[in-house]
């Protein structure tokens, strides 16, 4: 059984054996996230080169189910596919909008979180 690095590793590897020919191009990256709290998550991301927005899909619960359940390889894979698909975006959008302040402004909310929740 590999350890959560090289399964990492693995993915990262042959994740694009799974892939639809839409993706053939596609850039695969893995980097690690950092969250609330310095909570840590490794996150893949797979896009293709003229996309800008694009899931990055945390890795953590499937090596759970690759080593707690003994999920296959294979099948992770294909989970993973499907959620990479699932969450295409298929409309272009503008996300130079969001960088300009005087359209985000009004858009912007703050939200008070309890301390023990966050």
């Amino acid at each position: 059984m590999m350890d959560f690095k090289e399964f990492v590793n693995e993915i990262a590897e042959k994740i694009k054996d799974f892939l639809p020919d839409s993706f053939k191009d596609a850039l695969i990256d893995v980097r690690e996230i950092v969250k609330n709290n310095d909570v840590k998550y490794t996150g893949l991301t797979i896009h293709n080169d003229d996309s800008k927005v694009y899931p990055t899909i945390y890795l953590e619960q499937f090596y759970k189910e690759y080593a707690d359940n003994g999920i296959d390889l294979n099948t992770i894979m294909q989970k993973i596919v499907k959620v990479r698909v699932e969450h295409d975006v298929t409309k272009k959008l503008d996300v130079e909008k969001f960088r300009d302040f005087d359209y985000v402004r009004d858009r912007i909310t703050c939200k008070l979180v309890n301390r023990e929740h966050n």
